[in-house]
């Protein structure tokens, strides 16, 4: 260290040579009169004291070079998406690389915070190679075969966000990475198939940020190789669309958790024809109606190499209103000539009162009136155009109008509520 004149007072242990406030020289500030061996990292910060004058603070820091300064976290899969039944956190997993020109003994170093692993002796990871460690090792097989695992750590990656740090044999920090789940971080790692990755170029850039990573361009990720490394494949369904209830007037929505590269297209279809502008992952039913009570839901996923159709989800609406069937205007659960009789009598006003005026609106146009014994002879007599449902079974009446139906007792042993 040189100065123009004045003598260089430097410390090497991130203190200021000078006393702030005072102008004196700090306890722990050395003299320079010649070279200074370093023996491991540290920050020398130095300033000339001319008489009384003091320089501007100069400082460096010199980092002892280690095998262990390549070591990386180059992937993280914290929210992994299910596979049938099997929970999700079952086929997590931690990417480390060596990115050095040499290998790097990993004997005592340990991952202490967020999951908890310790590698034992006589690990060596090879200049260029990769170390994945995960959760559970049969499951991590069964949808990554082939890749070697080099470990099973204890506790859990949390889905929300974690905190994950590791040392080495001497219990100094290598890495600490919080990931979080909010803002700016690569939101389809966060359940929806992708892993954290580090993105091209981010070496030297702070893990903290999420910035640092990206998602990986690879459905599950690619644990064990180079993200970019990705090859094509066909859509395989991780979940399919559940069968819902609701009732009228609620909204429905349906999803599909598929992986495929390159991405997927999606197709929705109600009771097998195609649903237009239904082209998402999700599709809503934004106010069920007794019309859409059991419709049929599913999703055709598709790229240039193939593609998955999901299993059928049924919709369910409920009403309060109790499910009947049409033109059985006396509630024996037949329809016959004593159907359209009972409507007469009620149009002629012999009193007759029913508890289900929708059963009696045979035509369904909204009112009763002679057109509904016509319609209902028409079709017991002349096999005509079907009533309108419900007719073969119990349902509810897909029409708004002013009719209701109060009371139906043939369907109230399989009334769903």
């Amino acid at each position: 260290m040189t100065a123009p004149k004045g003598e260089v007072y430097y410390t090497l242990d991130g203190s200021d040579p000078r006393v702030y406030g005072t102008g004196e020289i700090f306890p722990a500030a050395s003299l320079y009169t010649g070279p200074v061996t370093l023996t491991e990292s540290r920050t020398v910060k130095a300033r000339t004291l001319d008489g009384e004058t003091w320089s501007a603070l100069n400082e460096l820091f010199f980092e002892r070079s280690s095998p262990a300064r390549y070591l990386r976290i180059t992937e993280i899969m914290y929210h992994p998406p299910p596979e049938g039944e099997e929970d999700g956190d079952e086929f997590e997993f931690i990417e480390i690389k060596n990115t050095g020109p040499d290998p790097v003994d990993l004997t005592g170093m340990a991952f202490t915070e967020g999951i908890f692993f310790r590698f034992a002796e006589g690990t060596v990871l090879r200049a260029g190679g990769f170390a994945v460690l995960v959760s559970n090792e049969p499951a991590f097989k069964r949808r990554y075969p082939g890749t070697p695992v080099a470990g099973v750590y204890d506790g859990r990656l949390a889905n929300d966000g974690d905190t994950i740090a590791w040392r080495n044999s001497e219990g100094i920090v290598l890495e600490s990475v919080t990931y979080r789940t909010a803002g700016w971080w690569p939101y389809r790692a966060d359940g929806l198939g992708r892993s954290l990755v580090a993105a091209p170029g981010s070496a030297r850039a702070d893990p903290n940020d999420p910035a640092y990573w990206t998602e990986s361009a690879r459905p599950l990720g690619s644990p064990g190789e180079e993200d970019a490394n990705s090859v094509p494949l066909a859509p395989s369904i991780l979940h399919h669309p559940d069968s819902i209830t609701v009732r009228e007037g609620e909204k429905a929505v349906f999803s599909v958790l598929a992986y495929a590269f390159p991405d997927p297209t999606f197709r929705w279809q109600r009771n097998g024809v195609d649903i237009p502008g239904a082209v998402h992952a999700f599709y809503t039913v934004t106010s069920a109606a007794l019309s859409d009570d059991g419709a049929r839901f599913r999703c055709i996923v598709a790229n240039e190499h193939g593609e998955a159709t999901t299993s059928e989800a049924v919709l369910t609406v409920s009403s309060d209103a109790p499910r009947f069937r049409r033109g059985d205007a006396n509630s024996d659960g037949k329809l016959n000539v004593s159907d359209a009789i009972w409507i007469l009598k009620h149009l002629l006003g012999d009193g007759r009162i029913s508890d289900c005026p929708d059963a009696l609106d045979a035509n369904d146009d909204g009112a009763i009136d002679i057109s509904d014994p016509a319609a209902l002879l028409r079709f017991i007599f002349t096999e005509g155009a079907p009533l309108p449902a419900p007719l073969s079974e119990c349902g509810f009446d897909p029409t708004s109008d002013d009719l209701d139906c109060r009371s139906y007792s043939p369907c109230e042993d399989r009334q769903e509520r």
